[in-house]
């Protein structure tokens, strides 16, 4: 999908409406734990004049509601990037373009409270019901909305199959580069409290007290980033609402493109030094379709494999590898650690090309390719087949060279006996 395809001005204006919503959402948890550090945001009246740290705010317009929220928001997270020497949430209330809403009509308050009443009203709750707000943010960003905005989300049910076979230990860090609306890193996060504390999500929630947090322990292995700052927001706020009883104070989700990452180089607050398991499902977007500023970054980041393994564009010769292609070459040579597994769901286009022959051996040369299932029937509305790909980095030519491929496929339809 094209950005100028979800990028309409109806979608902008619900992208921008659900931004502000999350946002809320996002500081009212955030009160549950830091409420001696940051202001209580209450229900808002039209006429009403609110002091917030000696700064007085009139909200006589609807810019100046939006004046006092995106203060309320900077403020907080000046003082809890003081309080926890982190900037972790900056995705949350720093979303660029998505910042800039107007509101229309004074009603527009009335739904503002209405979202500050409503998680005010369960806040108590969590106590007993964890997976409350979950709920409640499912409501507010529902699936089908999600998918019109451009957040093609994978089925759970395949994230979860490529996360048990990607993430081997509890000490794992997992990477997803284009994080989407986060289900492979909320598949992640359950797969990683299962191995890491021997805990069933869903019927066994972590536990925090003074001396350890499980959440944030599972969180400090989970990296997620996407171009887009929608994307990123929503991925924080799923992995946030993962235990939103537990505090948290490291949030590793940048809004970024995946081809400015590499070991040695710096992101998330810290040096990258590689992952054990880099998991998703890569943009199927044509060469012709990609930013100059990434393709800049792809031939920078894999010009000798390029020329190496002929996968540079060239529409001439009617060679167009997808930027999936590029994805996981980067992810290979560059992200990867040493015995890392890579587990993705990508158009099986290649799989039907001559280009797919050489990213073919650049697979062969590179991984031990464990298994490759071929999906028929279509997963998403977009009109693509796809193959999910598993495989671990592997120097060692021999044990690459002795490796068993699994090759499964999956039909178009299956007939089901009563």
């Amino acid at each position: 999908m094209r950005v100028e395809d979800v990028i309409s001005f109806d979608n902008l204006t619900k992208m921008m409406a659900y931004v502000l919503a999350n946002k809320v959402l996002a500081y009212k948890i955030l009160e549950l734990h830091y409420g001696d550090h940051i202001p209580i945001l209450k229900p808002i009246r039209y006429g009403d004049s609110i002091r917030i740290d000696g700064q007085v705010f009139h909200i006589s317009s609807l810019s100046n509601l939006i004046e006092f929220l995106n203060y309320v928001f900077s403020n907080a997270l000046a003082k809890l990037e003081e309080l926890l020497g982190m900037r972790d949430f900056s995705p949350i209330f720093n979303t660029g373009l998505y910042d800039n809403i107007v509101l229309s009509g004074i009603e527009s308050i009335d739904k503002v409270n209405a979202i500050i009443d409503l998680v005010d009203a369960w806040k108590q709750e969590l106590k007993y019901l964890p997976g409350i707000i979950g709920f409640v943010y499912e409501g507010l960003l529902p699936p089908k909305e999600r998918h019109q905005l451009g957040q093609f989300y994978t089925p759970p049910a395949v994230a979860r199959l490529i996360a048990k076979w990607a993430i081997r230990s509890g000490n794992d860090k997992v990477l997803d580069a284009g994080c989407g609306s986060g289900t492979f890193l909320i598949e992640a996060y359950k797969r990683i409290l299962r191995l890491k504390f021997n805990k069933d999500y869903e019927k066994s929630y972590p536990s925090c007290t003074t001396q350890y947090n499980e959440h944030q322990e599972v969180l400090n292995q989970l990296y997620g980033i996407d171009i887009n700052a929608f994307a990123s927001l929503i991925t924080s706020i799923h992995l946030m609402l993962m235990e939103p009883r537990c505090p948290i104070s490291r949030l590793n989700v940048e809004t970024r493109d995946y081809f400015a990452l590499r070991k040695g180089g710096w992101a998330f607050g810290e040096e990258i030094k590689g992952f054990n398991a880099v998991v998703g499902n890569p943009p199927y977007t044509r060469w012709v379709e990609i930013p100059d500023e990434t393709k800049e970054l792809i031939i920078k980041q894999l010009s000798d494999e390029l020329t190496k393994y002929d996968l540079r564009a060239d529409l001439k010769r009617g060679r167009e590898p997808g930027i999936y292609v590029y994805w996981i070459m980067h992810t290979a040579k560059n992200i990867l650690k040493e015995k890392g597994r890579i587990g993705m769901i990508v158009s099986n286009l290649w799989m039907q090309t001559d280009y797919g022959i050489d990213f073919g051996k650049f697979l062969l040369d590179n991984f031990k390719i464990v298994a490759l299932i071929d999906l028929s029937f279509r997963l998403f509305e977009a009109l693509i087949s796809t193959v999910i790909i598993l495989a671990e980095k592997e120097t060692d030519k021999d044990a690459r060279d002795n490796n068993i491929v699994t090759l499964i496929g999956i039909p178009p339809s299956i007939k089901v006996e009563s």
